[in-house]
């Protein structure tokens, strides 16, 4: 893993993550955006796919940080392990609320900061499926911009 110290990111990448208190690093990684635990220090990190921020740009990566931040908050990469290897059918239904619950943190964190531009660009990045990974487990991205919508407090 890289930190994060390149012109664009620091250009692009939102002070959330830096609220958060949550260390970037980009990575390959199959998704585009994770919240995890690092290797060796077991310190949460979000790690970013490079093309992310060119793929959704500056408002885009602002709600996908705050989204990832979530799932650190609400305990959803600790928990992660045990609760879905304990119950392999419960995957799918523990996915899709943890999926929901830090989209729907991450717009309110949005919403009270007045960041109009980022929810804009994840609703309509959900609904391309632009940050919404696809499959077994995962809410459909239009279910996701409803919630993001939702949580905002925005008109349908």
């Amino acid at each position: 893993m890289k930190h994060i110290f390149c012109a664009v990111f620091a250009v692009l990448l939102p002070v959330q993550a830096l609220a958060c208190g949550i260390q970037l690093v980009t990575a390959e990684t199959p998704q585009n955006i994770q919240a995890t635990l690092d290797a060796d220090s077991g310190k949460p990190v979000i790690m970013i796919n490079p093309l992310l921020p060119v793929q959704v740009g500056g408002a885009g990566m602002r709600f996908a940080i705050a989204r990832e931040c979530a799932h650190h908050q609400l305990g959803h990469v600790k928990v992660e392990p045990a609760q879905l290897k304990a119950d392999p059918y419960a995957k799918p239904w523990l996915m899709s609320a943890r999926e929901l619950a830090a989209d729907c943190e991450a717009a309110r964190n949005l919403a009270e900061r007045f960041d109009s531009r980022a929810l804009e660009a994840a609703i309509q990045a959900m609904n391309n499926n632009a940050l919404a990974p696809s499959g077994l487990g995962y809410p459909s991205g239009e279910r996701r911009a409803a919630e993001i919508r939702r949580c905002a407090g925005m008109a349908s």
